[in-house]
Protein backbone atom coordinates (compact mmCIF):
# COMPACT_ATOMS: atom_id res chain seq x y z
CA UNK A 1 0.00 0.00 0.00
CA UNK A 2 1.53 3.47 -0.71
CA UNK A 3 1.88 6.41 1.82
CA UNK A 4 0.21 9.44 2.94
CA UNK A 5 -0.22 12.38 -0.63
CA UNK A 6 -1.43 15.58 -0.53
CA UNK A 7 -4.77 14.22 -1.78
CA UNK A 8 -5.23 12.46 1.38
CA UNK A 9 -3.98 8.87 0.59
CA UNK A 10 -3.24 7.14 -2.06
CA UNK A 11 -3.32 3.39 -1.87
CA UNK A 12 -1.62 0.78 -4.78
CA UNK A 13 -3.80 -1.71 -5.25
CA UNK A 14 -2.26 -4.74 -6.75
CA UNK A 15 -3.95 -5.94 -9.87
CA UNK A 16 -5.62 -9.15 -10.73
CA UNK A 17 -4.17 -12.37 -12.03
CA UNK A 18 -3.05 -13.18 -15.61
CA UNK A 19 -6.13 -14.50 -17.07
CA UNK A 20 -5.72 -16.69 -19.62
CA UNK A 21 -8.64 -18.41 -21.66
CA UNK A 22 -6.71 -20.15 -24.76
CA UNK A 23 -5.68 -22.46 -22.15
CA UNK A 24 -1.70 -23.34 -21.44
CA UNK A 25 0.95 -23.19 -18.32
CA UNK A 26 -0.52 -21.19 -15.18
CA UNK A 27 1.53 -17.75 -14.31
CA UNK A 28 4.38 -18.33 -11.69
CA UNK A 29 4.38 -15.35 -9.67
CA UNK A 30 7.17 -14.22 -11.32
CA UNK A 31 5.42 -11.55 -13.36
CA UNK A 32 2.57 -11.95 -15.86
CA UNK A 33 2.18 -14.64 -18.36
CA UNK A 34 1.69 -13.83 -22.17
CA UNK A 35 -0.39 -16.04 -24.26
CA UNK A 36 2.90 -17.20 -25.96
CA UNK A 37 4.40 -18.54 -22.20
CA UNK A 38 6.79 -16.49 -22.02
CA UNK A 39 6.93 -14.19 -18.75
CA UNK A 40 7.59 -10.57 -18.41
CA UNK A 41 8.47 -7.84 -15.40
CA UNK A 42 5.45 -7.38 -13.61
CA UNK A 43 3.37 -4.83 -15.17
CA UNK A 44 0.17 -5.14 -12.27
CA UNK A 45 -2.29 -5.40 -14.90
CA UNK A 46 -4.37 -8.30 -16.41
CA UNK A 47 -4.40 -9.64 -20.37
CA UNK A 48 -7.48 -11.03 -21.53
CA UNK A 49 -7.23 -13.34 -24.03
CA UNK A 50 -10.53 -12.73 -25.92
CA UNK A 51 -12.64 -12.25 -28.63
CA UNK A 52 -14.19 -13.29 -32.01
CA UNK A 53 -17.67 -12.57 -32.04
CA UNK A 54 -19.44 -10.09 -30.47
CA UNK A 55 -22.90 -8.47 -30.90
CA UNK A 56 -24.83 -6.43 -28.17
CA UNK A 57 -27.10 -3.04 -28.26
CA UNK A 58 -26.30 0.14 -26.86
CA UNK A 59 -28.12 1.96 -23.84
CA UNK A 60 -27.68 5.58 -23.78
CA UNK A 61 -28.02 7.28 -20.43
CA UNK A 62 -27.53 11.12 -21.06
CA UNK A 63 -23.91 11.50 -22.95
CA UNK A 64 -22.28 8.06 -21.13
CA UNK A 65 -23.05 5.10 -23.12
CA UNK A 66 -23.68 1.72 -21.76
CA UNK A 67 -23.50 -1.63 -23.81
CA UNK A 68 -24.18 -5.13 -23.71
CA UNK A 69 -22.61 -7.32 -25.82
CA UNK A 70 -21.74 -11.24 -26.48
CA UNK A 71 -18.37 -12.09 -26.76
CA UNK A 72 -17.34 -15.78 -27.68
CA UNK A 73 -13.19 -16.49 -27.06
CA UNK A 74 -10.81 -17.64 -29.55
CA UNK A 75 -7.35 -19.16 -28.85
CA UNK A 76 -5.14 -16.83 -30.38
CA UNK A 77 -2.86 -14.31 -29.26
CA UNK A 78 -5.61 -11.22 -28.63
CA UNK A 79 -5.93 -9.62 -25.02
CA UNK A 80 -6.29 -6.14 -23.75
CA UNK A 81 -4.91 -5.16 -20.80
CA UNK A 82 -7.13 -4.16 -17.61
CA UNK A 83 -7.06 -2.74 -14.22
CA UNK A 84 -9.31 -3.21 -10.91
CA UNK A 85 -8.40 -1.20 -8.61
CA UNK A 86 -11.75 0.35 -7.85
CA UNK A 87 -12.59 -3.44 -6.56
CA UNK A 88 -15.78 -3.53 -8.55
CA UNK A 89 -15.34 -3.36 -11.98
CA UNK A 90 -12.28 -4.57 -14.44
CA UNK A 91 -11.35 -1.11 -16.28
CA UNK A 92 -10.34 -1.24 -19.72
CA UNK A 93 -6.71 0.23 -20.39
CA UNK A 94 -5.74 -0.90 -23.57
CA UNK A 95 -6.55 -3.14 -26.44
CA UNK A 96 -3.92 -5.18 -28.65
CA UNK A 97 -4.14 -4.36 -32.38
CA UNK A 98 -5.46 -7.87 -33.28
CA UNK A 99 -8.35 -8.28 -30.59
CA UNK A 100 -9.33 -4.88 -31.68
CA UNK A 101 -9.41 -5.81 -35.21
CA UNK A 102 -11.38 -8.79 -34.26
CA UNK A 103 -14.12 -7.40 -32.58
CA UNK A 104 -14.69 -4.79 -35.11
CA UNK A 105 -14.86 -7.58 -37.99
CA UNK A 106 -16.79 -9.98 -36.25
CA UNK A 107 -19.85 -6.95 -35.25
CA UNK A 108 -19.16 -3.75 -38.04
CA UNK A 109 -22.41 -1.90 -36.68
CA UNK A 110 -22.49 -2.80 -33.17
CA UNK A 111 -21.01 -1.73 -30.03
CA UNK A 112 -16.77 -1.93 -29.61
CA UNK A 113 -15.16 -2.21 -26.83
CA UNK A 114 -12.36 0.54 -26.32
CA UNK A 115 -9.79 1.55 -23.57
CA UNK A 116 -11.35 3.54 -20.83
CA UNK A 117 -14.73 0.87 -20.77
CA UNK A 118 -15.37 -0.37 -17.42
CA UNK A 119 -16.62 -3.75 -17.54
CA UNK A 120 -19.13 -3.94 -15.17
CA UNK A 121 -20.96 -7.62 -15.77
CA UNK A 122 -19.82 -10.42 -17.21
CA UNK A 123 -22.07 -13.75 -17.46
CA UNK A 124 -24.55 -12.11 -14.60
CA UNK A 125 -21.42 -11.51 -12.50
CA UNK A 126 -20.69 -8.11 -11.06
CA UNK A 127 -19.79 -5.98 -8.29
CA UNK A 128 -17.16 -7.34 -7.52
CA UNK A 129 -13.23 -7.15 -9.55
CA UNK A 130 -12.18 -10.40 -8.19
CA UNK A 131 -15.36 -12.38 -9.14
CA UNK A 132 -15.56 -10.95 -12.44
CA UNK A 133 -12.16 -11.73 -13.56
CA UNK A 134 -12.59 -15.31 -12.26
CA UNK A 135 -15.83 -15.44 -14.75
CA UNK A 136 -13.83 -14.13 -17.71
CA UNK A 137 -11.42 -16.52 -16.60
CA UNK A 138 -13.51 -19.87 -16.44
CA UNK A 139 -15.57 -19.33 -19.53
CA UNK A 140 -15.08 -18.91 -22.84
CA UNK A 141 -18.26 -16.99 -23.70
CA UNK A 142 -18.78 -13.82 -22.18
CA UNK A 143 -22.16 -11.92 -21.73
CA UNK A 144 -21.07 -8.67 -20.66
CA UNK A 145 -22.36 -5.25 -19.42
CA UNK A 146 -20.21 -2.82 -20.68
CA UNK A 147 -20.05 1.24 -19.26
CA UNK A 148 -18.49 3.71 -21.44
CA UNK A 149 -17.67 7.01 -19.89
CA UNK A 150 -18.32 10.67 -20.18
CA UNK A 151 -14.65 13.16 -20.21
CA UNK A 152 -15.55 15.58 -17.82
CA UNK A 153 -13.17 19.02 -17.87
CA UNK A 154 -12.60 20.17 -13.65
CA UNK A 155 -10.33 23.04 -12.34
CA UNK A 156 -10.06 22.94 -8.99
CA UNK A 157 -8.67 25.96 -6.76
CA UNK A 158 -6.28 24.61 -3.96
CA UNK A 159 -6.29 27.63 -1.71
CA UNK A 160 -2.84 26.80 -1.08
CA UNK A 161 -3.76 24.11 1.21
CA UNK A 162 -1.90 20.64 1.44
CA UNK A 163 -5.35 18.45 0.92
CA UNK A 164 -7.35 18.02 -1.95
CA UNK A 165 -9.64 15.97 0.63
CA UNK A 166 -9.48 12.98 -1.90
CA UNK A 167 -9.04 9.39 -1.59
CA UNK A 168 -6.75 8.13 -4.33
CA UNK A 169 -5.98 4.37 -5.63
CA UNK A 170 -3.98 3.10 -8.52
CA UNK A 171 -2.77 -0.04 -10.25
CA UNK A 172 1.25 0.49 -10.26
CA UNK A 173 1.16 0.69 -14.09
CA UNK A 174 -2.37 2.11 -14.39
CA UNK A 175 -3.08 5.00 -16.73
CA UNK A 176 -5.87 6.54 -14.55
CA UNK A 177 -6.58 7.38 -10.52
CA UNK A 178 -9.48 6.20 -9.01
CA UNK A 179 -11.83 8.05 -6.63
CA UNK A 180 -12.43 6.08 -3.48
CA UNK A 181 -13.31 8.61 -1.28
CA UNK A 182 -14.41 12.71 -0.87
CA UNK A 183 -13.47 14.32 2.32
CA UNK A 184 -13.31 17.86 3.75
CA UNK A 185 -11.24 20.33 1.11
CA UNK A 186 -11.28 21.89 -2.14
CA UNK A 187 -13.19 18.93 -3.92
CA UNK A 188 -15.31 18.85 -1.89
CA UNK A 189 -16.34 22.56 -1.18
CA UNK A 190 -16.13 22.46 -5.52
CA UNK A 191 -18.77 19.65 -5.16
CA UNK A 192 -21.29 22.09 -3.17
CA UNK A 193 -20.92 24.95 -5.42
CA UNK A 194 -22.68 22.48 -8.35
CA UNK A 195 -26.14 23.24 -9.17
CA UNK A 196 -28.38 20.41 -8.61
CA UNK A 197 -27.95 18.19 -12.02
CA UNK A 198 -24.14 19.56 -12.45
CA UNK A 199 -20.99 17.24 -12.08
CA UNK A 200 -19.69 16.27 -9.29
CA UNK A 201 -16.71 14.29 -8.62
CA UNK A 202 -17.83 11.07 -6.75
CA UNK A 203 -16.68 7.76 -5.85
CA UNK A 204 -15.78 5.39 -8.03
CA UNK A 205 -14.92 8.08 -10.96
CA UNK A 206 -11.78 8.01 -12.69
CA UNK A 207 -9.30 10.48 -13.35
CA UNK A 208 -7.32 10.64 -16.47
CA UNK A 209 -5.21 13.73 -16.92
CA UNK A 210 -3.94 16.62 -14.47
CA UNK A 211 -2.33 19.59 -15.63
CA UNK A 212 -1.12 18.08 -19.35
CA UNK A 213 -0.09 14.80 -17.31
CA UNK A 214 -1.66 11.80 -18.85
CA UNK A 215 -1.25 8.18 -19.16
CA UNK A 216 0.30 7.05 -16.21
CA UNK A 217 -1.00 6.44 -12.60
CA UNK A 218 2.10 7.89 -10.97
CA UNK A 219 2.69 10.49 -12.72
CA UNK A 220 -1.13 12.00 -12.17
CA UNK A 221 -0.48 11.53 -8.68
CA UNK A 222 2.72 13.53 -8.63
CA UNK A 223 0.59 16.37 -10.94
CA UNK A 224 -1.83 15.98 -7.85
CA UNK A 225 0.77 16.59 -5.78
CA UNK A 226 1.48 20.23 -6.87
CA UNK A 227 0.58 22.33 -3.81
CA UNK A 228 0.75 25.94 -5.95
CA UNK A 229 -1.26 25.90 -8.86
CA UNK A 230 -4.83 25.21 -9.82
CA UNK A 231 -5.51 21.80 -10.93
CA UNK A 232 -7.20 21.38 -14.31
CA UNK A 233 -8.21 17.63 -14.47
CA UNK A 234 -10.08 15.40 -16.79
CA UNK A 235 -13.07 13.07 -15.09
CA UNK A 236 -14.26 10.03 -16.45
CA UNK A 237 -17.88 9.60 -15.65
CA UNK A 238 -19.48 6.59 -16.07
CA UNK A 239 -23.32 5.96 -16.32
CA UNK A 240 -25.33 3.53 -13.41
CA UNK A 241 -23.55 1.56 -10.39
CA UNK A 242 -21.00 -1.10 -11.02
CA UNK A 243 -21.26 -1.29 -7.14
Amino acid sequence: MGGTHCCRTSAVVDDAEFVKLDGGDEPNGDGEQHADGQVAPDTSQTNLSCAEHVGGTNNRSGDVAEFNAHVVCVSEHAGFHVDVADGVSVFVMKLEENTAKAWKIANPHGPTLLANDRIVRANGVGGDSSKLIHELQSSRSWDLGVQRPKEVSVTIDRKGGPLLGLDLQYAPNGTTLVVSGVGEGPVREWNEQQPPNGVRIEKFDRIAEINGARGCAKMLMAAAAERDRSLHMTILKFGGSAA
